[in-house]
């Protein structure tokens, strides 16, 4: 078994099948897992700077998957609070003695007002996969950025444009030094290939698949791990009836 076939025995593919060598011999090789997340697209020779050439790769991500989910909200801040004092009238609660019955007719009259003057709307939000280089932090930042630019571009003065152009230099030097650090670990990570593979998996969005059997709960799991055995151990049983060594 040569090298190309023990590689491919181990789930990898030889994308190289044409001349690197000024000779036309193919001595350089690249090889991707057959499943994963990043796919080559197209593998092809580059210029010559040696008896050897450069070997390209073309390659595309999987997309993550979006989830979208709908959520029921009010804009509190166009409420109206003088009306809504107006329209809340909670005289005929008085004769209520019981404690969740008031509190049930309190909230019927809230919710009642609440809907006359900021009715509730529906929002689509799209969640996604959370990236190595974004955190709390640069989130708050963005915000902050976000907020400068509409002002800036509302008052459009300089004295707003430069809080606008300060706060996104400081968001752009919070993403360098927050992918500086990502570097850092993977070069880091150099010698231990088993943390150098989990750290790519994480940036490219490798998704680990869980190996437990679906289950409600942890005691529907142990259940199945148990019902699981069990049959095992008949069916390991039955098979030995036969033998002699069990007769005995």
């Amino acid at each position: 078994m040569n090298l190309t076939e023990s590689v491919e025995a181990l789930g990898f593919d030889q994308l190289v099948y044409f001349e690197t060598h000024d000779r036309g011999h193919t001595l350089d090789h690249m090889y991707a897992p057959e499943i994963s997340d990043i796919k080559v697209t197209n593998c092809y020779a580059g210029s010559y700077i040696s008896d050897h050439c450069f070997v390209f790769a073309d390659l595309r991500l999987r997309k993550d998957d979006v989830m979208v989910k709908t959520i029921k909200t009010r804009c509190f801040k166009k409420l109206d609070l003088v009306k809504f004092c107006e329209i809340l009238d909670f005289d005929d609660l008085f004769d209520i003695n019981d404690l969740d019955c008031l509190v049930e007719a309190v909230d019927v009259k809230t919710v009642k007002a609440l809907d006359q003057l900021i009715p509730v709307t529906t929002m689509r939000i799209t969640e996604r996969r959370k990236e190595i280089w974004f955190n709390d932090g640069i989130k708050q930042q963005r915000v902050i950025v976000r907020k400068g630019e509409r002002i800036w571009r509302y008052h459009k003065n300089d004295s707003h444009y430069q809080v606008f152009k300060m706060e996104r230099n400081e968001l752009n030097r919070m993403f360098a030094a927050k992918k500086e650090t990502i570097c850092e670990t993977i070069v880091n990570s150099g010698n231990d290939s088993k943390e150098l593979f989990s750290l790519i998996n994480i940036i490219t969005g490798a998704r680990r698949e869980n190996p437990l059997p679906v289950h409600k709960s942890d005691k529907d799991l142990a259940d199945q791990f148990a019902d699981f055995f069990l049959e095992k151990i008949l069916k390991i049983r039955e098979a030995l009836r036969d033998e002699c060594l069990y007769k005995a």
